[in-house]
């Protein structure tokens, strides 16, 4: 049967008198979590201001709301009542009933009363990473993979540390052939050197050899020039 809105947002609130949680009335009524928490949010604000139309001005319920909704924290009203700190503690709760913080009295209650220290140092690290909801909300889905994300970037890690170990390998292999070459090159230059210094005296040696023959003619020339004469 296809319940219009006023029979839905009804249901909700049966729902939700009945302890039914966010996501169990989800699943029932097939409506998103803020549509549910927007109907149950309206409801108790009405509820809230039936409840302090019926206090006594003068009890000290009605006092300590009061005070709540002043700003007042749970010690300074149980000082200035007189009151024990359970029934602070009690009526600090319905404050956040009467103004609609159902979830928050809900997950004090149910989730995170016991671990309360832990929760804020999570929430206090979170904020410091300046990491967003929507990331925080990603990563939830992702939970129960986390071994094997962990194993995967631990594989990868690995390769990148091989990578790095193989680049410093093959860099200082390029430093060892970058020093032979430039070894080579100063061999090379040396030989160059030792070749056009050979070549000199090669070329000298020529130009002496030239000279003692031409000089050899000349010497037979004269000698045989005498005897003719």
């Amino acid at each position: 049967m296809i319940l219009n809105e006023i029979e839905i947002n009804e249901k909700i609130i049966q729902l939700y008198l009945e302890d039914k949680t966010v996501r169990e009335i989800a699943k029932i009524v097939h409506k998103s979590f803020s549509y549910i928490c927007d109907v149950i949010r309206k409801y108790s604000e009405r509820q809230a201001k039936k409840n302090l139309k019926g206090y006594s001005i003068n009890s000290d319920e009605t006092k300590a709301i009061q005070l709540f909704s002043e700003g007042k924290t749970p010690t300074e009203v149980k000082i200035k009542l007189d009151m024990a700190t359970e029934e602070v503690e009690r009526l600090y709760k319905d404050y956040w009933k009467l103004l609609g913080l159902y979830q928050l009295y809900y997950f004090y209650e149910n989730e995170i009363k016991k671990d309360l220290l832990s929760f804020l140092k999570l929430y206090k690290r979170i904020r410091e990473l300046g990491i967003s909801n929507e990331v925080i909300i990603q990563a939830l889905r992702y939970i129960n993979e986390l071994p094997l994300i962990i194993l995967a970037v631990r594989k990868k890690r690995k390769e990148l540390n091989y990578l790095i170990d193989k680049i410093d390998a093959l860099n200082s292999k390029i430093a060892n052939l970058e020093k032979s070459k430039m070894s080579a090159e100063h061999l090379l230059e040396d030989l160059q050197d030792e070749i056009k210094r050979q070549s000199s005296i090669v070329g000298r040696n020529q130009e002496i050899e030239k000279l003692e023959y031409y000089t050899k003619r000349t010497g037979h020339g004269y000698e045989s020039e005498n005897n003719y004469v």
